[in-house]
């Protein structure tokens, strides 16, 4: 992972569940005939690193590359059974210059290719966590000075039924956790309570009480 560079960008964050997997092209330098993908988030975070002064500037560079090259989650998984519990990225994004930070939540797109991108610019005096869960919610699709995303950000959701236009307050709003989140099947009451609660982990919410 790219975690630091010289201007002063930095960023962490780890796996999160998601409703799609993408798989590469190949792993560790076996072809694999159902991978499409040539970017993981090793290589986004890196790519970031050495192009960017500005979380800004990191989330749209990610996202891009993602778009343009495949995103994937590394490992060989089963495509018939996919793995969906670590098949996404969610990540803090600061830098020094602009003082800002961001979150960035990102998963492979339709059809095991592409990828499907969201960040949002956190407000001064807040905080943000990453805690292995998408941690976006309602995104305003109208205010480009807090959030940006994929083109055609809703069209997979809405195409699996996963969101609706129709149930948002205004044609601006989509929730991009209830659409591409992945609420995992578990008995534990306190492992559901805490999927459904907007993706909120208990790490999550333990920085909250902090």
């Amino acid at each position: 992972y790219g975690v630091q560079n010289e201007k002063g960008l930095s960023m962490g964050g780890g796996t999160s569940p998601s409703k799609t997997r993408g798989w590469p092209v190949k792993y560790y330098g076996q072809r694999l005939e159902y991978g499409y993908n040539r970017a993981g988030i090793e290589d986004l975070t890196k790519i970031a690193m050495e192009r960017c002064d500005t979380a800004r500037c990191a989330v749209e560079t990610m996202g891009g590359v993602a778009v343009e090259q495949g995103y994937y989650v590394n490992g060989p998984d089963d495509i018939h059974a996919p793995t969906l519990s670590d098949s996404g990225d969610d990540l803090l994004v600061a830098d020094r210059k602009l003082g800002e930070l961001w979150v960035f939540n990102i998963l492979t797109g339709k059809n095991n290719a592409s990828a499907i991108w969201a960040a949002q610019r956190i407000p001064p005096n807040h905080i943000a966590v990453a805690a292995n869960s998408f941690s976006i919610g309602k995104m305003n699709l109208s205010d480009a000075e807090n959030f940006k995303y994929s083109p055609g950000v809703t069209q997979l959701a809405e195409e699996k039924g996963w969101w609706r236009r129709e149930d948002e307050a205004s044609p601006e709003l989509f929730d991009f956790f209830r659409a591409y989140g992945y609420d995992p099947k578990a008995t534990n009451p306190e492992v559901v309570y805490s999927a459904r609660l907007e993706g909120k982990t208990p790490e999550d919410w333990a920085a909250y009480r902090a």
